[in-house]
């Protein structure tokens, strides 16, 4: 056999030696099933420390709350990491267990989070909404785009709130922020006006539309109206 030969002969099986060696193992997961829970109304939902979840405005066609979650087959959860009590949702840290899910809910009028707890929001719609955070942080879209006219209560220590969506059809958003920011998109038309106070490195960044706005800012605070950057803010760290 010619030397030439010889030597496509071992560059092929080279070749494909190194292609079965480097092939990656396929990984398979366990299937998992979709559990859905009715659960008794509530108005006002209470994030207790360590906690982290999503809520969203449950579909029209069915009139009571809910929380879905996934778990693998074989898994049983041993106690879902929330109650209902007296009108008002409480959600606890989840301690390790392998689930995960969201709240569908039906007039929310409060939220409170307390420290280390995380909130999302998908498409919340409300009338008027109350927000209490301490060291917290809420993120998500707030669903305004009914025509209704409806009052925002903002009452922040140490956190930072998200709207994701432009805030349409509301009449005040009251705030107070304490070493907090807030920032989120206001609509060039159906403005109301934004009232409060700044303290403490507190951060207020208002983009696009033309907001109407009666903020008081100490020396160390910053309001960023509609079209200001805020990349070069130094935000509080949390």
């Amino acid at each position: 056999m010619k030397t030439s030969s010889l030597l496509v002969i071992l560059f092929a099986i080279v070749i494909l030696g190194g292609n079965i060696t480097l092939r990656k193992p396929e990984l398979s997961y366990p299937p998992k099933v979709n559990h859905h829970k009715k659960l008794d109304h509530f108005s006002v939902v209470v994030a207790q420390p360590g906690s982290s979840f999503i809520i969203e405005t449950q579909q029209p066609e069915i009139n009571y709350p809910t929380f879905d979650y996934s778990l693998e087959v074989d898994a049983l959860p041993k106690s879902l990491p929330f109650g209902v009590r007296n009108d008002t949702l409480f959600v606890f840290r989840n301690s390790g267990e392998k689930q995960s899910g969201k709240f569908s809910c039906i007039g929310v009028k409060s939220i409170i989070g307390m420290q280390k707890s995380s909130i999302g929001m998908g498409h919340l719609k409300i009338d008027s909404l109350k927000i209490k955070l301490n060291y917290a942080k809420l993120s998500g879209d707030l669903d305004l785009s009914e025509k209704k006219h409806r009052t925002i209560n903002i009452d922040a220590d140490s956190s930072k709130i998200v709207f994701r969506n432009y805030m349409y059809n509301y009449d005040q958003i009251s705030i107070r922020l304490n070493r907090s920011y807030l920032t989120m998109l206001v609509a060039r038309k159906e403005t109301g006006l934004i009232i409060g106070s700044l303290k403490n490195y507190s951060r207020l960044s208002i983009d696009a539309g033309k907001p109407r706005g009666q903020v008081t800012v100490d020396e160390t605070s910053f309001n960023f109206l509609a079209g200001t950057s805020i990349a070069s803010a130094q935000f509080p760290k949390f």
